[in-house]
């Protein structure tokens, strides 16, 4: 069983690999950028996470920062290929970038199931 995240953007962990959430993961990467703010609560009733992400400015700073997160050497590899939380971690981070369009001053919106 994985965790999902819903919301202006799905994805469900591969088989319990994840070794972290998708608010940590988020936090993570939004802790050094000025104009990328992350607000994480937990839901009503203990029901998971609620993030909410907002752009004031420039989305390409926060592009930048996923991109690192990932690392230069990423690959993509077949699920029976991978191995580890870390890489159940980047693969998020990189479908994420691929499937979302950031647009300045906006707030994006995500429930994480846990």
């Amino acid at each position: 069983m994985g965790r999902y995240v819903t919301g202006d953007w799905e994805w469900k962990f591969a088989f319990g690999e994840q070794g972290s959430t998708f608010g940590e993961i988020l936090d993570e990467i939004c802790s050094d950028l000025d104009d990328v703010y992350l607000r994480r609560f937990i839901g009503q009733h203990g029901e998971g996470e609620i993030l909410e992400l907002h752009f004031d400015e420039d989305t390409n700073e926060f592009v930048k920062a996923c991109r690192d997160y990932i690392g230069e050497d990423f690959k993509v590899l077949k699920c029976e290929d991978a191995k580890g939380s870390e890489y159940w971690d980047k693969c998020m981070i990189y479908k994420f970038l691929k499937d979302m369009k950031f647009e300045c001053s906006e707030t994006y919106n995500f429930h994480v199931e846990y």
